[in-house]
Order: C-alpha cells, then structure tokens, then sequence
C-alpha cells in the first residue's frame, strides 16, 4: 500500500508497509423497511441531479464559497515529494514514554531487496535498547506522527494521533474516599488475577455471538427482525445507581476465585478420627 524509505540521519532504508490490521466486521446492506429493497448509495452533481462515475470525479479545496482549487493525487505528490516517499525518524525514546491514547493503526514494515540487512541492524538496534522511534509519513493526503517499533520478527509502523488531537481529560469526577482495607482487598483481587498477558487468549465473542444469531435466523427461514427481541429490550430497566457494599463485592470475587474444595473420603475420616 506504501512504497519508500525509512530514514534517521544519513541512514535510509527501502521498505514497504502493508497493514497490519485484519478487522472482523459484518457487512450489512441498508434495506427500504417496506419491502426490503437494498438502498443505493449514488454520488450526484448538486447542480443537475444526475448521477456520476468515480472517473469524473476530482478533488477541489474551497478557498471561497463557489471557488475551488482542483487537485490530482499528483498533486498531493508535488506539494513534498519527500515527504510522500519517506518515513522520517526524528528522534529515538522509551516506548513506556508513549500514552497508550495516542496509539491509531498498525502497519508491519517490509524491507525492500538489498535493504535486509540495514532493516535487521535497525531492529536489533533499537530492540538491544528498548527504544521506539519517532517520526513522521505522509498516508493518504495527510500528515501523521508515527512510531518505529521493533519485534521479535520485524519492524511496525504504529501512526500515533497527535497530542493535540486528543480531548483533554477535564471531566470533573466527584472525591470519593477509599479506605484502606478496600484498598489492601482490591489489591489482593488484582494480584490474584494477574497474569502474563497472551493477546491471542482474547476473542471478539460479541461478533461469533452475532454470526450464531444470524444463522439462527437464516435456518428458521426468519428475514425480519424478531419483535420478541425488541419488546426485551423496551422492558430492560436501566442500571440502579444506589451506592454498592464495594467491601461485600470485593469479599465475594476473592472467594470466586479461589472456590473451596469438597473434602475427599480419606480427609473425612481423618477429620473424623480428630
């Protein structure tokens, strides 16, 4: 999807980016209720009414109302080519450094031929030194920040939001006091579930829940939405807001998590015989 360079100092590198997300959604066709047409999505010039292909359409910046500036993708180019055709590293920092809200989209980098080795120094380089690299590409018209993250197999390109991209967390959340014999449960609670993380451990189930739920319907020759369904959710109440016995909930999940064992034959009889 990208052809180019990944450059810091004198140093560049050809390489390639392919995407490194594979996303797992449903299509769904958008359907007239009466009688189950699909309904079209067209593009149409405002000023006749009438409908056009994809080859005559351009893109054009409006600099006054009416009067736009026509733009090709060359001209995307043209603006910095060097900046089309390179990622930039700008500076090398520690990945814990990084506030996981600026994280976007993953794309794995490819080394291109003769480029091997110079990729394979760069990731054993800042793998050694648990460093990330920090620079700039031009995708698809836009500027992004991204960051240079090294693996056990390659290099990714995680295209990071920029700071100023982001809503500041000024949301005023009311004081609340937490004693510290919730604070020492808690704690209990979290070290008993803690583990080392395995991301292929996690599964989208609300998706394989909604593809059984589709089959269902397609084998009971159902096409329309169940109406016993909606009348459920019109009856759902929402969540009560009154305040929790937060220490009673904390107990609980500690003795979930560790479920008592029924006493076999022989401890019986020792119990028993004491």
């Amino acid at each position: 999807m990208w052809d180019g360079a990944l450059t810091f100092g004198l140093v560049n590198i050809g390489v390639s980016l392919r995407p490194a997300e594979k996303k797992k959604e449903m299509s769904f066709t958008l359907l007239d209720r009466r009688d189950h047409a699909p309904v079209g999505y067209i593009h149409v010039n405002k000023a006749t009414g009438k409908e056009i292909g994809w080859d005559e359409i351009v893109k054009g910046y409006e600099y006054e109302k009416g009067q736009y500036v026509l733009l090709s993708s060359e001209d995307f180019k043209k603006a910095n080519v060097k900046a089309t055709q390179q990622i930039e590293i700008l500076s090398f920092v520690d990945a814990k450094e990084i506030d996981p809200l600026l994280f976007e989209t993953p794309y794995f980098i490819i080394p291109q031929k003769h480029s091997e080795k110079s990729y394979e120094l760069l990731r054993l380089t800042l793998q050694n030194k648990n460093l990330v690299g920090i620079g700039k590409i031009v995708l698809r018209t836009r500027e992004h920040l991204a960051a240079v993250i090294p693996n056990e197999k390659g290099l990714v390109l995680e295209i990071l939001r920029f700071s100023h991209d982001l809503r500041p967390f000024d949301e005023k959340i009311p004081a609340a006091k937490v004693s510290p014999k919730e604070l020492q449960l808690a704690e209990k609670l979290v070290d008993e579930m803690k583990e080392k993380f395995k991301a292929e451990s996690y599964k989208d189930t609300y998706y394989e829940d909604l593809v059984k739920l589709i089959d269902k319907r397609v084998d009971r020759g159902e096409i329309e939405a169940s109406k016993e369904v909606d009348k459920d959710l019109e009856k759902k109440k929402p969540r009560s807001t009154k305040p929790v016995d937060l220490m009673s909930l904390l107990r609980k999940s500690l003795d979930s998590s560790h479920p008592k064992k029924k006493p076999t034959k022989r401890n019986a009889k020792q119990k028993a015989a004491a």
